[in-house]
């Protein structure tokens, strides 16, 4: 080996410590080496594509190195539910019955039937009213003729066909938050409930924990959580099943921190929902001589919620009343994106497998995406390990190549303008609100990309439209970073600086 060679591997080598340098001479390129040297990334595991809709690559460090993408997952599972579902899609809930009406009274059940519409009760911008939604459905039966019900109001989840409704792969901590409420067929304010803690006065001190919205007074709050010292951490985390209506607040809350909002998951939120059209439809002069339920997954009729499979058998076959539709698909891709929003996330994902496979088990939502790559032309092999929706899971592998030519399919799909449209924008609301503060706005307003973040992940993915606006020259990019322990400000300066870099391309 000749000293010349020799010379350039140890200059390559020397600009990102262990990273991977492509031959490749944009001054972007040479920005981003540069970049490499901060010890936010020089300590940690990253990766850079980028490349022109033309095919000219822009940025190539690591690209096929595979790395944990947080809610970069979104961006497959948005464009594989625009691609298969279409923009227009729609989510169906109805209203029907058992049992058979005579006169002005239902001698049987109302059932509240879901279809997976993630948005009811949602505070979602694309989601309707809950009131709205409910005088709906309360039309459908005084169009009936009903006033009276001798019967329950029922909440029915059984759209979606699976045995669990959480990921294997999420975290513990996770699965009690909002972040890992998982969507059922039925479906009520996200699945989540919104609880305040409020710190004791002093050390040692249990924290007052009260229920804010919505209210589920079938619920048993077991309070474990203790007041620290004021410049300790703050631990607290909440824990359920769906075995039964228990719920246990675990950690520290610092004496400082006084009180806080707290979203936490619900897991039994078809029977929240039945609750509150329950409560709705008595305020509106319909009377009901039974309570409210939610059928289990033995198809059983559940009243109470600690005695599961004791009920009756919930009917099949029912008598429709009508049906109300969830926005278009297209607005709640928009949300999805926009906000990182992981129930919305997971639905999708659940709602591809169930209209392809009619069932929806993460077995068969991974088996659904893999059989869509490949009719995108892309081979997921040592490239992509997908194994949720949402990207909550550390279980998630995919490389930023991958997602580089998935982001250059999804440009020449026919409803590339809606799946565009729904990414975040520096300096816009949303995710990237705060990104990239020091850009000039000719250059911000260029950027539509998705976010993906947790706990030693940063990940950024998108497009940058070109200054001169042909289409060709349009940047799709995907910068990674895992391992790290510099902290999410320090890193995201650095993923500034790199797509500053790119920006500077085109």
């Amino acid at each position: 080996m000749n000293n010349l060679v020799k010379t350039i591997i140890v200059a390559l080598l020397s600009f990102t410590g262990s990273a991977t340098v492509a031959l490749c001479h944009t001054s972007a390129q040479r920005a981003i080496e540069r970049t490499g040297t901060r010890e936010q990334l020089k300590s940690a595991a990253w990766g850079v594509f980028a490349m022109k809709m033309n095919g000219d690559t822009i940025a190539d460090i690591n690209r096929r190195q595979k790395m944990v993408p947080a809610s970069n997952v979104k961006l497959l599972t948005t464009g594989l539910a625009l691609k298969t579902l279409g923009p227009d899609f729609r989510f169906e809930t109805g209203i029907g019955y058992s049992g058979e009406i005579e006169g002005s009274t239902l001698h049987g059940d109302l059932y509240i039937i879901g279809g997976g519409d993630p948005t009811t009760g949602s505070k979602a911008d694309c989601a309707e009213q809950t009131a709205s939604l409910f005088s709906k459905w309360v039309k459908f039966i005084k169009n009936a003729g009903i006033k009276k019900i001798e019967g329950c109001v029922v909440g029915d989840p059984r759209f979606f066909k699976c045995l669990c409704d959480e990921n294997a792969g999420w975290l513990y901590e996770d699965i009690g938050s909002f972040d890992g409420a998982a969507p059922l067929g039925l479906n009520f304010y996200e699945n989540t409930q919104k609880i305040t803690i409020e710190a004791g006065k002093t050390a040692g001190v249990r924290p007052e924990i009260h229920a804010v919205y919505p209210e589920v007074p079938w619920m048993k709050f077991i309070n474990n959580a203790l007041t620290a010292e004021p410049n300790e951490p703050n631990t607290i985390f909440f824990s359920n099943t769906d075995l039964g209506p228990f719920a246990a607040i675990n950690g520290k809350i610092p004496a400082k921190r006084g009180s806080f909002g707290f979203d936490c998951d619900n897991e039994f939120g078809s029977y929240t929902c039945a609750a509150y059209f329950h409560n709705y439809l008595k305020k509106n002069g319909i009377s009901i001589s039974g309570g409210y339920a939610d059928i289990d997954r033995d198809g059983c009729i559940r009243t109470d919620l600690e005695h599961s499979g004791e009920g009756k058998k919930a009917a099949e076959d029912l008598n429709i009343l009508g049906t109300t539709l969830s926005a278009p698909l297209a607005d709640i891709i928009d949300d999805t994106n926009r906000y990182s929003n992981n129930f919305f996330a997971e639905t999708l994902i659940h709602t591809i497998a169930q209209k392809k496979e009619g069932t929806s088990e993460y077995k068969d939502c991974i088996k659904t995406a893999q059989a869509i790559f490949g009719t995108m032309g892309l081979k997921t092999k040592n490239s992509c390990k997908m194994v949720d929706g949402s990207g909550l899971s550390r279980k998630n592998y995919i490389s930023p190549e991958f997602f580089v030519q998935f982001l250059s399919k999804m440009a020449k799909e026919q409803d590339f303008d809606v799946y565009f449209s729904s990414l975040p924008q520096p300096g816009v609301k949303g995710t990237m609100m705060n990104f990239m503060p020091k850009q000039p706005d000719e250059v911000k307003t260029r950027v539509h990309c998705k976010t993906g973040s947790m706990d030693g992940v940063l990940c950024y993915s998108g497009y940058i439209c070109a200054s001169n606006g042909n289409p060709d020259d349009m940047i799709v990019f995907s910068v990674m970073t895992n391992n790290s322990t510099s902290g999410f400000w320090g890193m995201r300066a650095a993923i500034e600086e790199i797509v500053g870099a790119l920006c500077a391309e085109n």
